[in-house]
């Protein structure tokens, strides 16, 4: 699997305030309840970078300069398409485990998920096509890769849609389906290092997704929350690529506003400030 390292960052209230801790980082965003969607990428633009902690590796990244990744090559293609707004994901392995694509939601070790309720995205499937999903994890320190066992439980994306037919339909994925890790234990939510989709059939099928976004939690609908009724199927979202660079926000790292429509449909402006410090070279990702 991947690992990384980074530096140490801690939001407090509305502030940012930087700590240092071990030179690692985790990365919380402003908690906003019912608040607008935290854009991960609208796949406008094909955009590839180094991460603040490796100044080597050439990434892909997504809107919060974090990185895509995936499997060894000869097992899984990606790419992103900026004329459809879309990211290409083709399994090209004959055997499904040895294929993955991972998305991460911050530049750093560790992104803090307990303010979110879901992950929200569009999805084109093959026809009969199927992946499962899980939480990969790290250590309470940002430093190392979590003990075997402790990522989050994986769940099927037949959980959420039909794609027996396959086609587009929209996917929202709670974070309390993932409270459990393989485990049986509890997983930890402020220790997320990526979302991972594992497992791509059938062979050569192609996937699309589009409108990547984290769901602000809602009238307390968030992974540790008790209200977990809500319906898990969302709108389609296509008008939310209006995305600009802010000012840097603090000496630490720089601001990113994000301009979306609400889950709900409304038009809503949103700040999503993602903040990365940096505690010396050194590298991280390693698979």
């Amino acid at each position: 699997m991947h690992f990384s390292k980074a530096s140490a960052l801690l939001v407090a209230s509305s502030a940012v305030v930087l700590v240092s801790a071990q030179t690692y980082n985790i990365t919380s965003v402003p908690g906003i309840e019912c608040g607008p969607d935290y854009i991960v990428d609208d796949f406008a633009t094909a955009t590839f970078g180094y991460l603040p902690y490796d100044t080597v590796t050439l990434r892909a990244l997504n809107l919060l300069k974090a990185d895509y990744g995936s499997s060894a090559t000869g097992t899984l293609n990606f790419t992103v398409d900026p004329t459809l707004k879309v990211m290409n994901i083709t399994s090209i392995s004959n055997t499904p485990t040895n294929n993955f694509f991972f998305s991460k939601f911050d530049a750093g070790a560790c992104f803090n998920t307990t303010d979110f309720y879901a992950v929200g995205f569009d999805l084109y499937s093959p026809p009969g096509g199927a992946f499962t999903m899980t939480l990969t994890q790290k250590d309470p320190d940002c430093y190392a890769r979590a003990p075997s066992g402790s990522d989050s439980r994986y769940v099927p994306i037949s959980q959420y849609v039909d794609t027996s037919k396959g086609g587009k339909q929209s996917v929202v994925v709670p974070f309390s389906d993932y409270r459990l890790n393989t485990n049986g234990t509890a997983y930890d939510f402020v220790h997320l290092k990526d979302w991972t989709l594992n497992e791509f059939t059938p062979l050569g099928g192609l996937w699309q997704i589009s409108n990547l976004r984290l769901i602000r939690s809602c009238k307390n609908n968030g992974p540790y929350g008790t209200n977990v009724t809500a319906v898990t199927k969302g709108p389609t979202w296509t008008d939310f690529n209006n995305v600009s660079t802010g000012q840097a926000g603090t000496t630490a790292g720089s601001a990113t506003e994000v301009v979306a429509k609400s889950s709900a449909g409304n038009n809503i402006a949103g700040l999503a400030t993602a903040f990365v410090s940096i505690f010396g070279a050194f590298l991280a990702n390693l698979f």
